[in-house]
């Protein structure tokens, strides 16, 4: 991460739908990225769910320097996921 100051995080459940349909198309942006991308499992860490104010899943953030810069407001097709990933 020191080479590069970015970072994406997708936070989803488990029980989510909509999660489980977003999953496999992060993934696939996550493998062709130069940005790191990781994903949190919001039922296992409820800490991080008080901590960015999330409300609903799924939520993907992108962080600059560890701060979150923006909140992804697009579709949710792999075009749009690696656009902003970039």
């Amino acid at each position: 991460i020191a080479e590069n100051p970015r970072a994406v995080v997708l936070f989803h459940a488990p029980w989510c739908q909509h999660c489980q349909s977003l999953l496999p198309k992060y993934e696939e942006v996550a493998r062709s990225s130069s940005v790191p991308m990781g994903a949190v499992d919001c039922d296992n860490h409820a800490k991080v769910v008080s901590l960015y104010g999330l409300r609903g899943f799924p939520t993907v953030m992108r962080f600059v320097d560890g701060q979150m810069e923006k909140e992804y407001e697009g579709d949710r097709s792999t075009e749009s996921l690696a656009r902003f990933c970039v």
